[in-house]
């Protein structure tokens, strides 16, 4: 087959469905189209009459009043205002605002002076050598510095306060 006859059949079919929807839309006596109208006619008219006597056996219920409000103090409600905090909230955050400004007491020289010479693995768990001292966790090195772990890359120490 050649690519033109798929259009040819295309162009064919056109016709033949015009026709086959022309027979659909206007096939029939038309007095049988008659008789359809005026029975549809009539049972919508019952249904009608149906309707209005059910709506006369309803009873309507009163709907609620509107609420009503005042005018002024709906003027005056400020939706932002943001609520002042109770007097205790208030009073814990002057102590925490006062331990913020207190200075911060830096121990990085006591840290910079630690020299991890190796991190070794064993049977007891991790061993680090610092200062030429063998420590574990929980140890306290010089300073007041506690070991609190040791990992691969790193050692994690904490200043214990006296």
């Amino acid at each position: 087959m050649n690519s033109r006859s798929p259009q040819k059949a295309k162009l064919l079919l056109i016709p033949v469905l015009g026709i086959v929807l022309v027979y659909i839309v206007f096939q029939g006596d038309e007095s049988d189209d008659l008789e359809t109208l005026a029975s549809h006619a009539s049972s919508a008219r019952s249904s009608k009459d149906d309707r209005k006597a059910d709506e006369t056996q309803q009873t309507l219920k009163p709907l609620p009043p509107w609420p009503s409000f005042a005018l002024d103090a709906m003027i005056a409600h400020n939706p932002f205002h943001i609520p002042q905090p109770p007097p205790a909230q208030c009073e814990l955050q002057k102590k925490a605002d006062e331990l913020s400004q207190k200075p911060v007491v830096s121990h990085a020289d006591e840290i910079q002076k630690l020299r991890v010479s190796a991190v070794v693995s064993g049977r007891d768990g991790m061993i680090a050598l610092v200062n030429n001292q063998m420590v574990r966790v929980g140890d306290t090195l010089a300073g007041g510095l506690v070991v609190l772990g040791i990992d691969e890359n790193a050692i994690t120490v904490k200043r214990v306060t006296p």
